[in-house]
């Protein structure tokens, strides 16, 4: 759930700096220490490691980023009423997703989100608005477009 609507208001401002992230491809490994020759299994292997998502954790929460439209869709589909979704203010960019599993997000995991919205959506400097909400908050009009209201913004610097 959201911070308490005491603690924000609907233009709250949050000025934070920029952390630079790396773009990297995460994959799973199997554990089991066995490999299976399956080419059928390989192929569906294959197209897990090639999420349209990235996906970091913070203090128990999982935070998804979509990287490109396919993967911004696949998280609004699998995001729950709940979580919280992000997305730069009046601009094209990266959906991300933050789990809740109906707990408070903590105001360090809200400014994290916003950091990685900005870092993999703008491609200049300067200060940009993080809007964000609930998903059940958020309508998808057609692929990854959408409408969102009752929401909140952060402000996230882009060094």
């Amino acid at each position: 759930p959201l911070p308490p609507a005491s603690s924000l208001t609907t233009n709250f401002l949050l000025k934070c700096h920029y952390v630079s992230f790396p773009k990297t491809r995460k994959t799973k490994k199997c554990l089991s220490g066995h490999s299976n020759k399956n080419k059928r299994t390989k192929k569906k292997d294959k197209s897990k490691s090639e999420s349209g998502y990235e996906t970091f954790y913070l203090e128990g929460f999982k935070i998804m980023l979509g990287k490109n439209e396919k993967g911004n869709i696949e998280l609004l589909k699998n995001a729950k009423k709940n979580d919280i979704w992000m997305h730069l203010k009046d601009m094209p960019s990266a959906h991300v997703i933050i789990k809740t599993d109906k707990k408070n997000i903590p105001e360090e995991v809200l400014k994290f989100g916003a950091k990685l919205c900005v870092e993999f959506s703008a491609s200049s400097k300067g200060s940009f608005l993080v809007d964000y909400t609930k998903r059940k908050n958020v309508k998808i009009i057609q692929g990854a477009n959408v409408n969102y209201t009752d929401y909140k913004s952060l402000q996230t610097v882009n060094d």
